[in-house]
């Protein structure tokens, strides 16, 4: 018996390299399953197309030149398990912005390992890293690339500053019913979430009344407009020293949803 080596084809795959890396390319724009009734293939062809497809992605990338990373975790499936996110680490230069490791839950052991994956040259080459607040992140990218300026995602910060308004305005809303003034804060969750230059008309007669009362509430929607300043800054010393003032205004709120903010902004940058 005489086994011929085929240059178009790879061991004893069924499809030849053109047409996974053809049938890979469309992976990206339709489902599996799509792509294997549109080009008249099976599912298991397009799964080993996208298989092989990655594996030689990752045996000829090159890791030169890795200056800015991100850090962020995926939710998926059903539920709010450990075992329901991924950690995904990607490049986010200038000129080059890709995918580079992809590892399951969103704890210390997986970022290391992630880390660990793209090589100690390329950590310690580092010079930006973003990511959100998550504190097992915090801590490992501290420990292992503590030469990077670390800059916390606007989104996810945006994002706990919106909860901790929201916090606010629902325990305010329950004592203010259980006082008989449900009306202060009726149907105002979605006008106190926007930023304040977008809300218009009969709403923004309604927030300008909140605003001239004393409730907690108000007082936590002016520290989250007051937090966007932040953004306008382009030297880093005036944005920390703004950033301390928000923090001290923050923590002197008598808000503990505000508070939780604060510490969370504040912590990372006690490590660098």
């Amino acid at each position: 018996m005489v086994v011929e080596e085929i240059p178009w084809s790879q061991g004893k795959r069924p499809v030849t390299q053109t047409m996974m890396g053809f049938l890979a390319r469309w992976t990206r724009r339709l489902s599996w399953k799509e792509t294997a009734q549109i080009f008249q293939t099976s599912w298991e062809n397009v799964y080993r197309s996208v298989e092989w497809f990655v594996e030689w992605g990752l045996a000829h990338r090159q890791l030169e030149g890795v200056g800015s990373l991100g850090i962020d975790e995926i939710h998926w499936g059903r539920g709010k398990r450990a075992a329901n996110f991924l950690t995904v680490l990607y490049q986010i230069d200038a000129g080059c912005r890709r995918l580079l490791w992809v590892g399951p839950r969103r704890t210390q052991a997986t970022l290391k390992r992630g880390l660990a994956a793209l090589g100690p040259e390329v950590v310690k080459g580092l010079r930006f890293v973003c990511s959100d607040m998550w504190k097992p992140y915090l801590g490992v990218i501290a420990e292992q690339a503590s030469q990077a300026l670390h800059v916390l995602d606007r989104f996810h910060i945006t994002m706990h500053v919106n909860q901790a308004v929201d916090q606010v305005r629902r325990g305010e809303s329950t004592r203010l019913r259980a006082a008989g003034k449900k009306e202060r804060l009726k149907h105002m969750r979605w006008t106190l979430l926007r930023r304040g230059s977008r809300v218009r008309g009969r709403a923004r007669q309604k927030l300008q009344a909140l605003l001239s009362s004393k409730l907690a509430t108000a007082r936590a929607w002016e520290l989250k407009e007051s937090l966007c300043h932040l953004w306008t800054y382009k030297s880093l010393l005036w944005a920390r020293t703004f950033l301390d003032y928000w923090c001290w205004r923050a923590m002197r709120s008598r808000l503990e949803p505000m508070k939780r903010v604060a510490r969370a902004c504040y912590a990372p940058m006690k490590s660098y």
